[in-house]
């Protein structure tokens, strides 16, 4: 039986419905039991009236719903879920909706976020893969204390994926890539070096991601001379 805490969150969703924006995303290819059609910032704010809540968060994940979904990723509580949790739930990632939410917002508050970012890059499920490479760029652009040798293993991991990336992979990829790349010169080089290889695989993931991303490089190293 679906708790009050849950049945308050459903209610709030189904009072915020829309269905216009419902079947746009079903026909965008997202296969879940019911979607409500609500914004970002409408989920976000209801998540907000029940952060943190690690047991909430759960009974949201286990059902078919798009809303409940994304709302579990932002009532989590960092302190209280495991590793394990977050790895398990992260391959089950099915669109790119969840692997933003989760790699943009969620993963970084993770007291582990560092210790995760090669796991979920190594995954053989791409939507984790992006959600790893987002989590890498959000650490670099973050606050989260982390050496630079830390960084420039994860601009390594972004070889191994990007000659026949998905779209959403390339772009979690060139996140990664530009972020990383515009923390300070060293970073900046590494991210540089790395570009030039994945560009030199010539396909049209690699080229893709080297075109999107030296340009932003460049930039950003005017600001480090």
């Amino acid at each position: 039986m679906p708790s009050e805490k849950y049945t308050k969150v459903i209610k709030l969703v189904s009072a915020a419905q829309n269905g216009q924006v419902s079947d746009m995303l079903k026909n965008a290819g997202m296969k879940y039991k019911v979607i409500y059609g609500l914004s970002m910032a409408d989920l976000r704010n209801i998540a907000s009236r029940f952060y943190p809540d690690r047991e909430l968060a759960d009974e949201l994940w286990e059902r078919d719903i798009r809303e409940a979904k994304v709302i579990s990723l932002l009532v989590d509580d960092p302190e209280k879920v495991t590793k394990e949790q977050v790895i398990k739930r992260a391959e089950e990632f099915d669109n790119i909706e969840l692997a933003e939410q989760a790699g943009g917002y969620f993963f970084p508050k993770l007291p582990f976020a560092t210790e995760i970012v090669e796991t979920l890059c190594q995954s053989d499920n791409e939507i984790t893969r992006a959600a790893g490479f987002i989590l890498a760029g959000k650490i670099a652009a973050g606050n989260i204390k982390v050496d630079d040798e830390v960084l420039a293993k994860y601009l390594d991991l972004t070889k191994e994926h990007a000659k026949y990336a998905s779209l959403p992979e390339r772009r979690a990829i060139s996140t990664a890539l530009r972020l990383i790349g515009r923390r300070n010169k060293q970073l900046n080089d590494k991210a540089t070096e790395v570009t030039k290889e994945i560009e030199k695989m010539n396909t049209e993931s690699a080229k893709w991601i080297a075109e999107d991303v030296l340009l932003a490089l460049e930039m950003y190293r005017e600001r480090f001379n």
